[in-house]
């Protein structure tokens, strides 16, 4: 998937979209993610006013045996002010435990070299970092915890163009946040934690 808004292109790896953990009846473990998921994903696409919708539904994927997961993510873009968000709502089989699910990853490229490119994240008191592209080794951080707020932005200097991108959740429901420096470009990543008992339908209670 690759979105690009006020000349500034930013791609999306369909194929590491989203990465559900869950534990079966018994105890043991499986992850599923939309890259082995074994099924087409159906997309779909509507307007409502200023709204753009667009559906990604995988559905149905298999845990093994007769045990089948569904997950649905929309993307609805503001065609007046260019703002998109993420929701993500996932049915989990019978007896099923979700942990997490982890998604979207981000995949930034730079503007240009990305010698001028800067990074802005809260960690701490507060973090800039110049050419994130690079240099950056993979951390995963909690929030609430070491990071402190979850609005993130990158912008070009030069330019004066920018992005800004968080979790809108008011109510401080725990999260991660992964980032790195990979394949020249930086990759951010938020993982969601489901309530335990998990609910049959599960919502991500806040869009990204």
């Amino acid at each position: 998937i690759s979105l690009t808004e006020g000349g500034y292109g930013f791609p999306i790896e369909s194929s590491e979209l989203w990465e559900a953990k869950m534990k079966r009846p018994n105890g043991t473990a499986v992850t599923v993610k939309a890259s082995n998921a074994d099924v087409p994903v159906r997309y779909e696409t509507s307007t409502s006013g200023n709204t753009e919708t667009h559906r990604f539904v995988w559905d149905p994927i298999s845990t093994g045996g007769a045990d089948v997961f569904r997950v649905t993510i929309e993307l609805k873009l503001n065609k007046l002010n260019g703002e998109w968000r993420w929701y993500a709502t996932t049915n989990v089989p019978d007896g099923y435990r979700l942990s997490t699910l982890t998604l979207p990853k981000f995949s930034f490229s730079p503007q240009g070299s990305g010698s001028d490119d800067f990074f802005v994240a809260p960690i701490f008191g507060g973090l800039i970092v110049k050419n994130p592209y690079s240099g950056i080794e993979e951390n995963t951080l909690a929030h609430p915890g070491l990071v402190s707020l979850q609005m993130f932005a990158l912008y070009d200097e030069p330019s004066g163009r920018g992005l800004y991108f968080a979790t809108h959740d008011g109510e401080g429901y725990k999260k991660d946040f992964t980032m790195k420096s990979a394949g020249g470009k930086l990759v951010w990543t938020p993982t969601h934690y489901a309530p335990i008992p998990t609910p049959s339908t599960y919502t991500v209670p806040y869009p990204l």
